[in-house]
């Protein structure tokens, strides 16, 4: 792998606010082959997420990447997508560790995942991945936290569902959710198939919690709770 890494200083204050900065990219455009690690998105505005990748209207490929140590002050602490009105990032074959945001300690946006790592990665919402749509198959999701910075228990330690539109049906296949403290949230619709959902932690939440919204829905199909706390 190429590393792209933005430790300027032992003080990681003076670290650039995006490694990577992106407009327009579509499915045309890949991004291949790179270690991405310690952005600091601690600025303003817009400055203040995407540490690693902060992409505007943008839908392109990235595969066989890792991603560390990069920190937003707001979102998507690996990576923030703004702009997103038609169309979803796509990701192959990558790994998150370590990142951490606000909202999204990963990932803040809509994306299809396929054979991918999130570990380690925290955030106060949604420690891994954050968005309104997702399509992700064949990925774990391992021992990502919410409630950063306060190391209290917050909501979504690996997925946060937010679409209050309403309009489409997220679907995860294949998917190992393990030791992830209050795992996933959804307020719109999402679909489980052939997931798993371990935890060996003790009064750490739940794993799975849907919103009161009566057009709100879960539906899971052959997946399994194991040592764990649906609620």
């Amino acid at each position: 792998l190429e590393i792209l890494s933005e430790e300027i200083d032992d003080n990681s204050t003076f670290w650039s606010l995006n490694i990577l900065k992106g407009e327009s990219l579509f499915y045309d455009n890949t991004v291949d082959g790179f270690k991405i690690t310690k952005g600091n998105a601690n600025g303003t505005s817009n400055h203040d997420r995407g540490a690693g990748m902060y992409l505007m209207n943008s839908m392109p490929v990235i595969r066989n990447c890792y991603f560390s140590k990069c920190n937003a002050a707001e979102s998507g602490g690996a990576i923030d997508t703004a702009g997103q009105e038609q169309g979803m990032l796509n990701i192959k074959n990558c790994f998150f560790e370590e990142n951490a945001a606000r909202n999204g300690g990963a990932i803040f946006g809509s994306c299809v995942i396929s054979n991918s790592v999130f570990q380690n990665n925290a955030a106060f919402f949604a420690g891994a991945i954050s968005g309104s749509r997702f399509f992700v198959e064949n990925t774990v999701f391992l021992s990502n936290t919410a409630g950063f910075p306060t190391k209290q228990i917050g909501m979504s330690g690996a997925v946060g569902i937010t679409d209050n539109e309403r309009k489409s049906t997220s679907r995860f296949t294949n998917c190992l959710f393990y030791n992830n403290p209050n795992t996933f949230t959804l307020q719109g619709r999402a679909y489980l198939r052939n997931c798993t959902f371990y935890s060996d932690l003790k009064n750490e939440g739940f794993d799975v919690w849907v919103s009161s919204n009566p057009d709100d829905q879960l539906t899971m199909v052959h997946s399994i709770f194991w040592r764990s706390n649906p609620w």
